[in-house]
Protein backbone atom coordinates (compact mmCIF):
# COMPACT_ATOMS: atom_id res chain seq x y z
CA UNK A 1 0.00 0.00 0.00
CA UNK A 2 1.33 3.43 -0.98
CA UNK A 3 0.57 6.39 1.28
CA UNK A 4 1.06 9.95 0.06
CA UNK A 5 0.92 13.09 2.18
CA UNK A 6 0.27 16.40 0.47
CA UNK A 7 1.30 19.63 2.13
CA UNK A 8 -0.01 23.06 1.15
CA UNK A 9 2.33 25.38 -0.72
CA UNK A 10 4.43 27.53 1.52
CA UNK A 11 3.33 31.17 1.57
CA UNK A 12 5.67 33.41 -0.33
CA UNK A 13 7.44 35.94 1.87
CA UNK A 14 6.62 39.40 0.44
CA UNK A 15 10.17 40.78 0.75
CA UNK A 16 13.80 39.75 0.58
CA UNK A 17 16.77 40.61 2.78
CA UNK A 18 20.49 40.38 2.00
CA UNK A 19 23.04 39.02 4.43
CA UNK A 20 24.26 41.62 6.92
CA UNK A 21 27.42 43.47 5.88
CA UNK A 22 29.94 43.72 7.37
CA UNK A 23 29.77 40.50 9.31
CA UNK A 24 31.57 40.21 11.71
CA UNK A 25 30.97 43.85 12.63
CA UNK A 26 32.07 46.26 15.36
CA UNK A 27 29.58 49.13 15.79
CA UNK A 28 26.93 48.56 13.10
CA UNK A 29 25.92 46.36 10.19
CA UNK A 30 23.81 47.10 7.13
CA UNK A 31 20.91 45.19 5.60
CA UNK A 32 19.75 45.57 2.02
CA UNK A 33 16.15 44.58 1.34
CA UNK A 34 13.54 44.85 -1.36
CA UNK A 35 9.78 45.16 -1.22
CA UNK A 36 7.12 45.51 -3.90
CA UNK A 37 4.81 47.94 -2.11
CA UNK A 38 4.96 50.61 0.59
CA UNK A 39 5.63 48.73 3.82
CA UNK A 40 6.47 49.19 7.47
CA UNK A 41 9.38 46.98 8.53
CA UNK A 42 10.24 46.13 12.12
CA UNK A 43 13.87 45.20 12.72
CA UNK A 44 14.82 43.55 16.01
CA UNK A 45 18.15 42.53 17.49
CA UNK A 46 17.86 39.28 19.45
CA UNK A 47 20.22 37.34 21.68
CA UNK A 48 19.88 33.55 21.58
CA UNK A 49 17.06 34.02 19.02
CA UNK A 50 14.60 34.98 21.80
CA UNK A 51 15.75 37.83 24.06
CA UNK A 52 14.82 41.19 22.51
CA UNK A 53 17.67 43.70 22.86
CA UNK A 54 16.48 46.48 20.55
CA UNK A 55 13.75 47.18 18.02
CA UNK A 56 13.12 49.79 15.35
CA UNK A 57 10.27 50.29 12.86
CA UNK A 58 10.44 52.33 9.65
CA UNK A 59 8.30 52.88 6.56
CA UNK A 60 9.78 52.13 3.14
CA UNK A 61 8.60 52.82 -0.40
CA UNK A 62 8.65 50.08 -3.06
CA UNK A 63 12.09 49.15 -4.33
CA UNK A 64 15.44 48.47 -2.73
CA UNK A 65 16.38 50.07 0.59
CA UNK A 66 19.09 49.86 3.22
CA UNK A 67 18.93 49.94 6.99
CA UNK A 68 21.87 50.36 9.34
CA UNK A 69 21.53 48.34 12.53
CA UNK A 70 23.44 49.90 15.42
CA UNK A 71 25.19 47.50 17.79
CA UNK A 72 27.60 49.81 19.62
CA UNK A 73 26.25 49.21 23.12
CA UNK A 74 26.30 45.43 22.90
CA UNK A 75 29.13 43.18 24.05
CA UNK A 76 30.94 40.90 21.61
CA UNK A 77 28.88 37.85 20.70
CA UNK A 78 26.48 36.24 18.27
CA UNK A 79 23.14 37.92 17.58
CA UNK A 80 20.14 37.56 15.29
CA UNK A 81 18.63 40.41 13.34
CA UNK A 82 14.94 39.75 12.67
CA UNK A 83 13.26 41.66 9.86
CA UNK A 84 9.44 41.51 10.10
CA UNK A 85 6.68 42.54 7.71
CA UNK A 86 2.99 41.62 8.02
CA UNK A 87 3.61 38.58 10.22
CA UNK A 88 6.45 37.23 8.04
CA UNK A 89 10.02 37.37 9.23
CA UNK A 90 13.55 36.60 8.09
CA UNK A 91 16.41 36.13 10.56
CA UNK A 92 20.01 37.01 9.75
CA UNK A 93 22.80 35.95 12.09
CA UNK A 94 25.73 38.22 12.86
CA UNK A 95 28.82 38.30 15.03
CA UNK A 96 29.81 41.46 16.88
CA UNK A 97 33.48 41.85 17.75
CA UNK A 98 35.35 44.52 19.68
CA UNK A 99 37.03 47.27 17.72
CA UNK A 100 40.79 46.81 17.63
CA UNK A 101 42.97 49.60 18.95
CA UNK A 102 45.55 50.78 16.46
CA UNK A 103 49.12 50.66 17.71
CA UNK A 104 51.61 53.23 16.66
Amino acid sequence: MLTMTLTPKEKKIPFSVSDAYPNPCTESTRLLFSVSEKSRFTVSVLENDVELLSQNSEDYLPGIATMDVLLGGLPSGHYSIRVMLNGHFIDKHIQKVQKRNKKG
